[in-house]
């Protein structure tokens, strides 16, 4: 392997240069719309655990560390600045590693599998974690205007 194959842009054995734009253009299948998602569904989480820290002062954060840094910063600061740094690091993780399937291998299967399977998954973590705090809220919320 020459130090053109070795450094070059594409993947190895295709000497650094494309000569199929198409197929590159595949492998950023699922980069924007997955960002995207896992984007919104952290934010939503974020929104969720905010509200209820906010409404129910005897709600407390159940991750150590993110309880750690509300101590710190403060509640909204600390979720803005977690939630903002846990996404900004999982799409610089999950492009590094789809970068490297696809330089290594080149194939654009590898690298959107990949894609589908990290932002997917956290994705669906953050969601059904925004869902069970909008529930938690909505639930201690009515119990508290029952009491009131």
């Amino acid at each position: 392997m020459n130090v053109s194959q070795r450094f070059g842009d594409g993947p190895v054995g295709h000497g650094g240069a494309y000569s199929h734009d198409r197929e590159r253009g595949r492998t950023r299948l699922f980069l924007v719309p997955g960002f995207l998602l896992l984007s919104a569904t952290k934010a939503a989480d974020v929104l969720t655990t905010a509200v209820g820290l906010a409404l129910i002062p005897r709600l407390t954060e159940l991750n150590p560390i993110a309880a750690a840094v509300f101590g710190e910063m403060g509640a909204v600061d600390g979720l803005v600045a977690l939630g903002t740094g846990v996404v900004l690091m999982t799409g610089l993780a999950v492009e590094f590693c789809a970068c490297e399937a696809y330089r290594h291998t080149g194939s654009p299967t590898l690298p959107a599998l990949l894609r589908i399977g990290a932002y997917g998954s956290l994705s669906a973590v953050y969601a059904f974690a925004a869902v069970n705090n909008a529930l938690l809220v909505a639930r201690l919320f009515e119990i508290r205007l029952l009491f009131i």
